[in-house]
């Protein structure tokens, strides 16, 4: 897509499966979207307390485990991750 970096780049948007009605919004933007269910089951969560506590964790619960799909973006050389509450204004390089 275009940019005025000095460096070409690939923007995702990795979208929980229940959100994936949105990914047409962020298309518009440029994002390429990943709609994925969440990697790490409840049951499959060794910790107890934190198997007992993690849906009332953050904003979305065991949902926001989505974005350990960022290590799977491996056919790129860098991989930056950020939650949407950061918003990029200009090229990072400037």
């Amino acid at each position: 897509h275009k940019n005025n970096s000095a460096y070409s780049y690939q923007m995702y948007a990795i979208i929980h499966s229940d959100c994936q009605q949105h990914a047409p919004v962020l298309e518009k933007f440029g994002y390429k979207t990943l709609i994925k269910d969440t990697p790490v089951k409840l049951e499959e969560i060794k910790g107890q307390w934190y198997r007992d506590h993690v849906e009332a964790e953050n904003c979305c619960g065991s949902a926001e485990f989505i974005k350990l799909y960022a290590y799977t973006l491996t056919e790129h050389p860098v991989v930056v991750h950020w939650d949407m509450d950061v918003a990029i204004l200009k090229p990072l390089d400037d």
